[in-house]
C-alpha cells in the first residue's frame, strides 16, 4: 500500500508542476492568485465529497483542524510562490531548487518540532540527496 501512495504522490506532484509551468508559459506572471485559489477550491471540494461519501464523523476535538489549517496555508503559499517563480525562472533551475528547499525544510521541521535525531547514515543520505539534485544541471 505504501508503494501505491508513493507512486500516486510522484505522479500528482509531477502533474501539478507541469500544469503550473504550462499556465505560466501561457500567461506569464498573470493569474497566480486565481490559479491557486481555484486549485485549492477543487481539492477542498474533492476531499469534502470523499468525507461525505465515507460518512466520517467530524473531528469533535478539533485536533485535525489545528494541524490541517497551517499545513494547508503553507502549501498554498508554496504553490503560489512556485507559480509566481515559474514565469521568471527556467524549469531546470526552479524545480530542483524547490526540491532542495523542501528537503531542508522537512529535515528542519522534524528536528525542531518533533525532536527527531538522524543517524550519521541518514544525514549522509540527506546531504547526498541535496548534492545529487544540485548536480543534475
Amino acid at each position: 500500500m505504501w508503494f501505491l501512495f508513493v507512486i500516486l504522490t510522484f505522479f500528482s506532484n509531477g502533474l501539478a508542476s507541469v500544469c503550473q509551468k504550462m499556465h505560466q508559459t501561457e500567461f506569464p506572471g498573470l493569474f497566480c492568485g486565481e490559479f491557486t485559489v481555484v486549485s485549492f477550491g477543487v481539492c477542498t471540494a474533492l476531499f469534502l465529497c470523499l468525507k461525505i461519501v465515507r460518512k466520517e464523523k467530524p473531528d469533535t476535538c478539533g485536533v485535525g483542524l489545528w494541524c490541517a489549517l497551517p499545513a494547508g496555508m503553507l502549501m498554498g503559499l508554496n504553490n503560489f510562490l512556485t507559480l509566481t517563480l515559474a514565469s521568471k525562472l527556467d524549469s531546470a533551475v526552479l524545480f530542483p531548487m524547490l526540491t532542495i528547499f523542501s528537503m531542508i525544510f522537512s529535515v528542519s521541521v522534524s528536528k525542531l518540532f518533533f525532536k527527531d535525531d538522524f543517524s550519521k547514515v541518514q544525514m549522509l543520505g540527506i546531504v547526498f540527496g541535496v548534492c545529487s539534485v544540485l548536480l543534475i544541471k
